[in-house]
């Protein structure tokens, strides 16, 4: 018996060498070897995985959810993958925050697993979402090469040698483009006497006062909390803000010596109020402690009261808002857009991609509330026109941002991996082609701008209409005052909600000026505290902004 087992062994042992031999062989093969593994774990990657993904993404205003678009680009991605079922179950813009912040209220981790994450900045803080940055690190098996080689990062804003120098993570994934912009009705500003959009802020207002005069409204938009806050209210609001505030960066841009300085950027910065991208984060880093320092000691521009530019800020959007159609406090923005597509207003808050999408919606009685649609009319764009007086710093901006937000909930290993699978396959030349085509042959989904994907070719009617939309700078993302305290306190919802009510009557001229800004400044300093807390910091972490604070529960 012990003679035989000894044969066994040594038999599998000459085995063993043969096929290592045979192996080594193949290693001749012309493809590269690297490519051959990649194909293997790409074939792995087609066979071997298991399990569920959820998708629930949240709709655009004035935008459907998509859900046909992702339906087929899961289909694809399933017949890829056998052994995965994909569900896309998203949702519409409004009660979208609502509904995201619920899945995570019991304690218990959610069932849904990619998500739009923009919206929940205190999840975020909480570390709810996986951190890309290790998998753009790794091999994508749809692409046979690094997942990060196939972003334009620089056009995303990322800068990975600085993530990591910080210890940052990057939890949600934003390739796709927004350029927000007016969207008007070219007949009812010939009826009104212009051939052409105004240049100025003041020309705009003049030309909603002739548009009135007809029996228009000049301007659609919400006015609901979700508007003001996180929908088109709010960026209308934080865009002209950002015109009298851009020396915040004087106030918090990283200094020698600060955790958050990265020399290579921070080293050559200088001010430069003309350049529009020039404290952007692809040119200077920022130390969040210092405009939190800053609403604490009361620091120009980070306070309201006291300073002229919030009082002209908020009185010139006291006249804009004039122009919104009556009642608009407790419209919606996808109500908002309807007045738009009917006719009965001049222009709203739109991108790029109601090019596509505003001649789809004329025929949507889903859309318009009108039985068989209405009737189409010609519609043109214009970027926000700057405000000329003798306190604002610089021409305005608009935001004109990657986007996306796409996050993956926080899971175990093996989900998470599969998640990443999901979006590889998706950022993908073969899974974006799933999309694109998806997305031409949509009646409510659009493309809002050009993607960062390096490996995608657009189709020619597509990059022809992006390239006619003239850049103007982008200040979403920044922790510039206009962000951090022009429509209440940075993202402390107690705050904000507090904020909405009182902005509200102020745009209904049931206060001054003066009361709007001296109430929603007791309402900063009474919040404070609590407001930095839910970011998991103290004053006493104000007195060193230059270190890193601890970290707490």
């Amino acid at each position: 018996m012990k003679k035989k087992m000894h044969l066994m062994v040594v038999i599998l042992m000459i085995l063993s060498l043969f096929l290592a031999a045979c192996k080594g062989d193949t290693a001749t093969d012309t493809k590269p070897q690297d490519n051959k593994n990649n194909n293997e774990q790409a074939t792995e990657n087609e066979k071997g995985l298991e399990g569920k993904i959820r998708i629930s993404l949240q709709g655009i205003a004035g935008q459907s959810s998509g859900q046909d678009v992702w339906d087929s680009v899961a289909n694809a991605y399933m017949e890829k993958n056998p052994g995965v079922e994909v569900i896309v179950d998203n949702k519409p813009a409004d009660g979208y925050k609502e509904w995201l912040t619920a899945q995570f209220a019991t304690g218990d981790v959610p069932e849904v697993d990619i998500v739009t994450s923009n919206i929940v900045p205190n999840l975020i803080a909480d570390k709810k979402f996986v951190d890309y940055i290790p998998y753009l690190e790794q091999n994508n098996p749809y692409t046979n090469k690094a997942w990060k080689d196939s972003f334009d990062l620089d056009s995303m804003q990322v800068n990975l040698d600085s993530y990591k120098a910080k210890g940052d993570e990057l939890s949600h994934l934003n390739f796709e483009s927004v350029q927000v912009m007016w969207v008007y009705n070219k007949d009812i500003l010939a009826e009104a006497g212009y051939d052409a959009p105004p240049e100025t802020f003041e020309e705009m207002i003049t030309m909603f006062e002739e548009i009135k005069k007809l029996g228009y409204s000049p301007f659609t938009i919400g006015g609901n909390a979700n508007s003001l806050w996180s929908g088109k209210a709010g960026w209308a609001i934080r865009i002209y803000a950002d015109q009298y505030f851009r020396d915040s960066i004087n106030v918090i841009h990283s200094r020698e010596g600060d955790y958050t300085y990265f020399e290579p950027l921070d080293g050559k910065w200088e001010y430069d109020p003309t350049n529009p991208y020039n404290d952007n984060h692809s040119e200077v880093t920022t130390n969040h402690l210092r405009f939190w320092k800053a609403i604490a000691e009361k620091q120009a521009p980070y306070v309201l009261t006291g300073d002229d530019r919030w009082k002209a800020l908020y009185e010139n959007l006291q006249t804009l808002f004039s122009f919104a159609p009556d009642g608009y406090t407790g419209m919606s923005d996808e109500d908002a857009y309807k007045q738009f597509l009917t006719g009965k207003a001049a222009t709203f808050l739109g991108d790029p991609s109601s090019f596509w999408q505003l001649p789809k919606d004329f025929g949507d009685s889903s859309v318009t509330g009108s039985d068989g649609g209405v009737e189409p009319f010609e519609f043109g764009f214009y970027n926000f026109p700057t405000i000329k007086d003798d306190l604002v710093q610089a021409d305005v901006r608009t935001i004109h941002i990657p986007v996306g937000f796409y996050s993956v909930v926080a899971k175990d290993a093996k989900q998470n991996a599969l998640n990443m699978d999901f979006l590889q396959f998706w950022t993908s030349p073969e899974g974006y082609g799933v999309y694109l085509e998806a997305v031409q042959n949509s009646d409510n989904k659009s493309l809002t701008g050009p993607p960062a994907l390096k490996d995608i070719e657009l189709p020619q009617e597509m990059a022809e209409a992006f390239s006619q939309f003239e850049s103007i700078g982008n200040m979403e993302g920044l922790m510039n005052a206009s962000n951090i305290m022009a429509r209440g306190l940075h993202n402390y919802q107690p705050n904000i909600q507090d904020w909405v009510v009182l902005t509200q009557r102020f745009f209904s001229n049931e206060i001054s000026v003066d009361e709007y800004i001296e109430q929603s400044q007791a309402n900063i300093d009474e919040d404070l505290e609590d407001a930095l807390k839910e970011e998991g910091l103290e004053l006493s972490d104000l007195e060193h902004v230059e270190r890193k604070p601890p970290e707490r529960k």
